[in-house]
């Protein structure tokens, strides 16, 4: 499904309307408001969320009521601001597995305390 600028498709499934919110909060922190970070980005995401609830009640594509609509606008923003959380570290990983560079402190691998063998013998060690 394509996500485009029809506001029916912002609300055609949740993850739909979750992937809305996570690309205004990624666009606002990449171009206006450069130093969100932390804490403040997952509020923003919240009140992003309601506010595209509260849409979707306006406009019709939302009919739960207003208490169900907000609820799920908090949803969609704690949605997409878990998701970065979530996928940003495993997407990290992956990448860090086709470098070569998993499990690498800075730019050299961490030893085991007292000891002299190269990753070759360490390689041998059978868990």
């Amino acid at each position: 499904m394509e996500i485009g600028l029809d506001p029916a498709t912002w609300f055609a499934s949740f993850s739909a309307s979750i992937a809305v919110v996570a690309w205004v909060v990624y666009k606002v922190r990449s171009y206006i408001w450069k130093t969100l970070k932390g804490f403040p980005v997952i509020i923003f995401s919240a009140a992003l969320g309601v506010a595209l609830g509260a849409l979707g009640q306006v406009l019709g594509y939302l009919q739960f009521g207003w208490p169900l609509s907000l609820g799920y606008g908090l949803a969609v923003g704690l949605g997409a601001s878990f998701g970065h959380d979530v996928i940003k570290p495993i997407w990290t990983f992956i990448l860090s597995l086709k470098t070569g560079q998993a499990g690498q402190v800075g730019s050299s691998v961490a030893q085991p305390a007292g000891t002299t063998r190269d990753d070759s013998e360490r390689a041998r060690i059978a868990f």
